[in-house]
């Protein structure tokens, strides 16, 4: 720099002494000697093309025209060139030698200031020592430049270049001090300035076309030899706004970014020399930010830059401007001689309204690439990206090409800090791939994360230009709607429209929202100036069917007109449902076949300020069994005749009333009205319904082949299909049903009325009450769902006629008479099979006042001391126990069940004829019974039981007796009397034998006791007894004395 003054002193003083040394010559006479001796005395090559004229008074004057100073070193540029020299100079001092300059103007000069390679200059002899002047002393009170040029030149690079050069330089010597004050144009920028230079110190304020001042006090020091110059002090920029200071340094047209309007201040301590700075205790505003730091500048062939910035705060949307794209402004190209290692750091960055946290960014730039680091951005909810890639020139624009990464543990804080704070929470996702700028367009590529555990992916494609569409492809493997906890946004603002056209393509997987899954969703369209235009959307599963929207739903921000055809397709459903209107209002209209059913709705729905809606709903179908049979999935249906049912539904917010519920399902009627809130976790339905004659089987549906099957062998009673109870879980609430009868299977219930509670997965029947053929008919309990899946049932049965309760079960009726019976199980599985395998508890039955059909056993305990032969005795038998019929009075059974099979503990009776007590089982979940009824005579205790096996399925298991013991029984029988007759002459008596007939019995007088009835032998007694007679007769044998009477 010091080098710089003195090569404008030399240029000053050299025009200084081409006006004073030749003062008493005629000029134009002697050109050629007064130009050879200005040669001499300065040592440049002088040419003065044209006139020279000079004047003594007041004071010596002289001028000259076309004079041209040629400088050292191998360019022949001219280092002074100027149209006219005017100078004055005091006469007083030119005696002493000495050239006192009052003033020199000049007119148009160009100086040109050359360094060459070598590190020589275009001013300085190289064959002479610096002396740091140009001759003797040399004074100048007042140096004009008018219109000059001043042009530097390095050995590289572009020369650096000043105009319009209007300045007053005094100098007081060669060697200073120098004063500067003027004008001049760097580049297109108007400055003004002023300069004082005295041994080294420098003070310099400028004025940037009134974008800004420049301001430097410090020191250049001299150099020591080829060392470069010594600099240090303290430099201040400053502007009213950041991009007038910009355009003025660049002669294009200020930004219109929000902050290029800001005001800009910079200051630095400098420390260093002219090849190697230190720029320490940077401080300043940018933006309404401060900023600090440190860094280091070193020329040589490169210039290289490093250090730290530290920013406070930045929005980097203040930085970014809406305007055009220039097609005329230079091509994009990055430095070639600069190397750049710098960090940066903002504590707080933003995007408008949206929080990105702290950034680090290291940044390097070499061979004209800018490689950018790992970029970290600390966000909110504990959140981070990274970013890292470069920058480089392509076909004259910016290209960046780089890879990005974040983690999102807690998406909805995110999103808050973003500015989109209507969630409460949402599953935690990841996002990586690549990112590209380049056409000022940016492009996010090759995505692929992950949210909840799914994966993620797709693309991105975003120009900075307005006027043209962002593009997104997304692809999502699953999402779970329910794990998305919304809330109202306090950010949105009504009427705020998204600008930009945005063209989509988003494809979804699986969606599950309110215990339900929809899969295979897709939806191509675009949204544009607050319309969203919807090509094509498809949902492939949504609750067993398909559903298609085609449409528009416009003015987004307002009242968000819709005009969508909805189609709905899949096993068993087809149909269209026309949306139309504001959201305040949509028209709903349209018909969907079901299930076999034509399923018909007309009204309005309101989604705005609130939800409501008001619909006329019907359903119609030829046979309601098929719609039954298809919602349960089953095979076949009952045949009920047709459906015919209408309803109004009305709702607003979380409430929805169903009312004037009314029709048929077949030929039962019904009729009532629900409601249903879904504010809470589930929606809660509580339902008052009435219904005619309800067929049981058909509305329940019947997984098993059904008994008949069962028993006949070609089936399972019982369905081993999955059964799930988890549906109780779908609603809480209560629900109350009366009817005028139901059916069940061959069962009458006469005035039925069924009221159950839902809650928290557990059904609670409060109460099945009905009238069973006149007697009564109750039930309690609970149903499970989940891990603990089953059944829990109280039932009673009171005063029920026995003969029709047994027609419905077995299609006959063996017996007659009232019964109670009790029954408190449990059971647990998921299936059918399994729930009636594991049925467990105690049941009683009492039955009273009846008869038992098909066994006559008082006939056969009363005629069988009237049998003569085995013959009679098997006919005889044979039609008791076929015919006729028992009385009884009570016969009460206790069972107790595990596992489904229900064993007999106790059977008690009180009949006609005898008695009888029971063993065995009546297996429920094999459908299977196996057990033996023994049947005692009541006139003959030594008589064998009849027992009767009761075996095979059920309802009508094969019944067996079996009378081989009872028979052999009666032969002994037989046999003894025939030997009595034989050996002692009796009377054949059988009946008396057999004891079937009554003896008369002695009368007993008043006070005493009757006589002790002598012990009955067993017929294998007496015929000993018989056989010794006879054998003793047989050999002569004395009958035995008598016994002594007592």
């Amino acid at each position: 720099m010091r080098k710089t003054w003195i090569g404008f002193g030399a240029v000053a003083g050299t025009a200084a002494v081409v006006a004073a040394v030749p003062y008493f010559i005629d000029w134009n006479w002697f050109k050629p000697q007064l130009v050879t001796a200005v040669e001499e005395a300065t040592g440049y090559d002088v040419e003065v093309a044209g006139n020279i004229g000079f004047s003594l008074l007041p004071s010596p004057r002289l001028s000259a025209e076309g004079v041209t100073v040629t400088g050292f070193g191998p360019s022949r540029e001219p280092l002074v060139k100027a149209e006219k020299l005017s100078a004055a100079v005091a006469f007083l001092p030119l005696l002493s030698k000495r050239a006192e300059v009052k003033y020199i103007a000049l007119e148009t000069p160009v100086v040109r200031i050359i360094n060459y390679a070598d590190g020589t200059n275009n001013w300085s002899d190289p064959a002479k020592v610096d002396t740091g002047s140009s001759g003797g002393e040399l004074s100048i009170e007042d140096f004009r430049i008018e219109k000059g040029t001043f042009i530097m030149q390095s050995p590289e690079g572009e020369p650096t270049r000043v105009d319009d050069i209007d300045m007053n330089v005094a100098i007081a010597s060669a060697a200073g001090p120098y004063t500067v004050e003027g004008s001049l144009r760097y580049g297109a920028m108007p400055v003004t300035l002023k300069a004082d230079y005295e041994q080294g110190g420098l003070k310099l304020d400028a004025t940037l076309a009134e974008a800004g001042t420049i301001a430097f006090a410090g020191r250049i020091g001299e150099a020591e030899g080829d060392a470069a110059t010594p600099v240090s002090g303290r430099l201040t920029l400053s502007g009213e706004k950041l991009g007038d200071l910009l355009a003025a340094f660049s002669g294009e047209d200020a930004s219109k970014a929000l902050a290029y309007a800001k005001p800009f201040a910079f200051k630095a301590a400098i420390e260093g020399t002219t090849e190697r700075l230190r720029f320490a205790d940077v401080s300043g505003t940018v933006a309404g930010s401060n900023f600090g730091g440190a860094f280091d500048v070193e020329r040589g062939d490169r210039t290289s830059i490093s250090g730290r910035v530290v920013v406070d705060a930045l929005n980097a949307a203040e930085w970014m401007s809406a305007e055009k794209k220039d097609e005329d402004k230079e091509p994009f190209e990055l430095p070639e001689t600069i190397d750049a290692d710098v960090l940066v750091r903002v504590n707080d960055a933003r995007y408008d309204t949206m929080q990105l946290g702290a950034v680090n960014a290291p940044v390097k730039l070499a061979n004209r690439v800018v490689t950018l680091g790992d970029t970290r951005l600390e966000l909110a909810g504990g959140g981070s990206a990274v970013v890292r890639g470069i920058l480089d020139a392509a076909d004259g624009e910016p290209r960046f090409r780089g890879r990005f990464g974040t983690s999102l543990p807690r998406p909805a804080q995110t999103l808050a800090a973003f500015g989109t704070d209507g969630y409460t929470s949402l599953p935690p996702a990841t996002l990586g791939g690549t990112i590209e700028y380049r056409d000022d367009a940016v492009t996010l590529g090759d995505l692929r994360g992950t949210l909840d555990g799914k994966a993620v992916g797709g693309k991105v494609h975003y120009p900075l230009e307005e006027t043209l569409p962002i593009d997104v492809t997304l692809g999502l493997q699953g999402l779970n709607w329910d794990r998305v906890v919304s809330k109202p946004s306090t950010a949105a603002k009504s009427g705020d429209g998204f600008a930009r056209t945005v063209n989509f393509d988003v494809r979804l997987g699986e969606l599950l929202m309110g215990g339900s899954r929809y899969g295979g969703i897709t939806a191509k369209g675009n949204y544009a100036a607050d319309k969203v235009t919807l090509a094509q959307a498809m949902v492939q599963e949504a609750m067993g069917f398909g559903v298609t929207a085609k449409g528009s739903i416009d003015k987004l921000s307002t009242d968000r007109q819709a005009d969508l055809a909805l189609g709905l397709a899949g096993e068993g459903v087809k149909g269209a449902i026309n949306v139309k209107g504001p959201m305040s209002k949509l028209d709903v209209g349209g018909a969907v076949t079901y299930a076999g059913a034509e399923i018909g709705l007309n009204g309005w729905v309101r989604t705005d300020p609130d939800v409501a809606y008001q619909l006329a709903a019907s359903a119609k179908a030829p046979e309601a069994g098929v719609v039954l049979a298809r919602l349960q999935d089953e095979p076949r249906g009952a045949k009920l005749g047709p459906l015919d049912l209408g309803m109004q539904i009305a709702g607003a917010g979380d409430v929805a009333k169903i009312t004037g519920l009314a029709g048929k399902i077949g030929g039962m009627t019904l009729s009532g009205e629900a409601s249903v809130n879904t504010g809470g976790s589930v929606p809660v339905v509580n339902a008052v319904l009435n219904a005619g004659v309800v067929p049981v089987l058909a509305l329940m549906g019947d997984d098993g082949t059904g008994a008949a099957e069962a028993a006949s062998g070609k089936g399972a009673r019982w369905s081993s299909e999955p059964l799930s109870f988890d549906w109780i879980r779908n609603f809480d609430g209560r629900i109350a049903l009366t009817a005028e009868r139901a059916n069940y299977d061959a069962y009458v219930l006469e005035k039925p009325s069924l009221a159950l509670t839902n809650k928290g997965g557990v059904m609670t029947i409060e109460g099945l009450k009905g009238q069973l053929y006149g007697g009564t008919f109750t039930a309690s309990g609970a149903l499970a769902s989940g891990d603990a899946q089953g059944i829990a049932l109280k039932v009673a049965l009171s005063g029920v006629p026995v003969e029709p309760f047994l027609k419905a079960a077995m299609a006959s009726a063996p017996a007659t008479g009232t019964f109670d019976m009790t029954a408190n199980v449990t059971a647990r599985g998921r299936s059918q099979k399994a729930l009636m395998s594991s049925l467990a508890g105690p049941v009683r039955l009492a039955a009273t006042n009846g008869v038992i059909r098909k066994v006559n056993l008082k006939a056969l305990d009363e005629e069988l001391d009237d049998l003569r032969s085995l013959d009679s005795f098997v006919r005889f038998a044979g039609t008791a126990l076929k015919g006729g019929e028992t009385q009884y009075r009570t016969l009460a059974i206790d069972a107790t069940g595990k596992g489904g099979r229900f064993n007999i503990d106790t059977v008690t009776s009180d009949m006609d004829g005898g008695s009888v007590t029971a063993k065995g089982y009546v297996d429920i979940g094999a459908w299977y019974a196996d057990s033996v009824a023994t049947f005692r005579l009541g006139s003959h205790k030594d008589a064998p039981a009849i027992p009767a096996t009761i075996k095979g399925p059920l309802p009508v298991p094969e019944v067996k007796y079996s009378l081989g013991p009872l028979q052999t029984w009666f032969g002994k029988r037989i046999a003894l009397v025939g030997i009595n007759a034989a050996v002692g002459g009796d009377k054949l008596d059988l009946g008396s034998l057999i004891g079937g007939k009554k003896t008369q019995t002695p009368a007993v007088a008043e006070g005493e006791a009757p006589a002790e009835a002598a012990p009955q032998k067993s017929v294998e007694e007496e015929l000993g007894t018989a056989l010794g007679k006879g054998l003793g007769k047989l050999f002569g044998k004395k009958k035995p004395a008598e016994e002594p009477q007592e």
